[in-house]
């Protein structure tokens, strides 16, 4: 009788143990938990092009997803479309080409698009003159 306890007692152990070391493997990063979210700003673009397949047109959807558009320059030869808020955060500096055509997609209330020049960014046109900006 208590060979038996015994015995049951000891596959109880092992199955609660190996249920256990199965539970703590690396699933390759699925976990909700392990996950880092992508802070990056994406940059998509789509090319139009003719009935000869020519580009007519290059067109670039800006995703801001927290780190802000960076220091660049938007170039008048791309349509630049804002997907939601698009920041220009402290210590960046976005300047704008005469001629840039920037649009938002359509959008109200938290599926606005808006340009958002941060307190310490810098907006300014190709010749170097401050657009906007707040110190």
């Amino acid at each position: 009788m208590i060979k038996s306890k015994l015995s049951l007692l000891a596959v109880l152990f092992m199955a609660v143990g190996a249920f256990t070391f199965t539970g703590c493997g690396d699933n390759g990063g699925d976990d909700a938990d392990d996950v880092t979210p992508d802070m990056t700003t994406q940059f998509e673009e789509t090319q139009v092009l003719d009935d000869d397949g020519n580009v007519t047109q290059t067109i670039v959807t800006i995703t801001d997803r927290g780190e802000g558009t960076g220091t660049m320059t938007l170039t008048k030869d791309k349509v630049w479309v804002l997907n939601g808020l698009v920041f220009v955060n402290s210590g960046q500096t976005l300047t704008v080409e005469a001629g840039t055509v920037i649009k938002g997609k359509s959008g109200q209330g938290e599926n606005a698009s808006a340009l958002v020049v941060a307190r310490g960014a810098v907006c300014r046109d190709a010749g170097g003159r401050e657009a906007l900006g707040a110190d």
